[in-house]
């Protein structure tokens, strides 16, 4: 969506400008898990690992597979504003304001575990023309910037038993052949 015109005529004009995209992206997961009989003889797992391996889902697909569906919604906005400033035949000038957010649930190898991706920029910009002859054009221009991304895997497993630091949520656990468990980003 954009819009403009001007303000004052052949002096003072204005553009604004809206753009924004949502998507619930339908996805069905597939994952090797632990098989059952790893899970059933708990006094072959270390008493350690035990809160861990029962993180793991049961197979519900042959070959010690799991599938799951899930919604990846996905939400990003633009929006920006510029105004533009004839002082006279040699001057001219605008300023412009942008921004964007986006953010993003993206699930891991299993069904318990999220990342959520957010992202926010900013900026303006001030400009001024002026020109000095057919030949020679000054240009100045100052711009300020700021943008900030946060990657959050919320975990609902905290506790001694999960943590491989502690007093911070489960982390990754990687077990050769099968698909990892817990959040592949730092938490901050």
């Amino acid at each position: 969506m954009a819009a403009g015109g001007p303000i004052r005529k052949d002096k003072l004009f204005f553009h604004l400008v809206y753009e924004g995209f949502r998507e619930r992206l339908g996805l069905t997961k597939i994952a090797d898990t632990l098989p059952l009989s790893a899970k059933a003889d708990a006094s072959r797992i270390e008493p350690i690992m035990r809160p861990l391996v029962a993180l793991y889902p049961n197979p519900n697909l042959p070959g010690d597979r799991v599938t799951f569906s899930y919604s990846q919604p996905t939400r990003e906005d633009f929006g920006q504003a510029r105004s533009d400033y004839t002082l006279n035949q040699n001057d001219s000038a605008f300023v412009r304001y942008t921004t964007t957010s986006a953010s993003r649930l993206e699930p891991h190898d299993f069904e318990d575990y999220t990342t959520s991706r957010t992202s926010r920029g900013q900026w303006i910009t001030l400009a001024e023309n002026h020109v000095f002859s057919p030949t020679l054009l000054n240009t100045f221009r100052f711009s300020f910037s700021r943008t900030k991304t946060f990657i959050i895997d919320p975990s609902e497993f905290i506790g001694p038993q999960y943590s491989l630091v502690p007093g911070r949520p489960l982390g990754t656990v990687a077990v050769g052949g099968f698909s990892s468990l817990g959040s592949d980003a730092p938490n901050s």
